[in-house]
């Protein structure tokens, strides 16, 4: 739910157990939608059309060439080793003492 700092880059109202957010290589307005995309608030730079995407999702197939980062770890990724299928492999819990 939350990146280091406090960041939360999700804004995005489908339901799914995990959130995805995808930004272009060159997104419209990155000035004006950047700080509200930090903390997850919605804005009217923060649009597809912009090039900024955010939803809860239940699986992501990806087929590229280029980097991709979950939970702020980058991974490579090359299309001639076939795709990569993210999904939710279960819950975890944990006990904070």
């Amino acid at each position: 739910e939350r990146l280091f700092l406090g960041i939360r880059p999700y804004w995005g109202s489908k339901v799914g157990t995990f959130n995805f957010c995808n930004i272009h290589a060159a997104p419209q307005h990155p000035l004006r939608a950047i700080p509200s995309m930090l903390w997850g608030h919605e804005n009217r730079y923060l649009t597809p059309e912009n090039g900024y995407f955010s939803y809860k999702i239940n699986a992501l197939h990806l087929t590229m060439d280029s980097p991709f980062a979950v939970d702020g770890e980058l991974y490579e990724v090359d299309r001639q080793y076939g795709s990569v299928h993210l999904d939710n492999g279960g819950d975890v819990l944990y006990l904070v003492m």
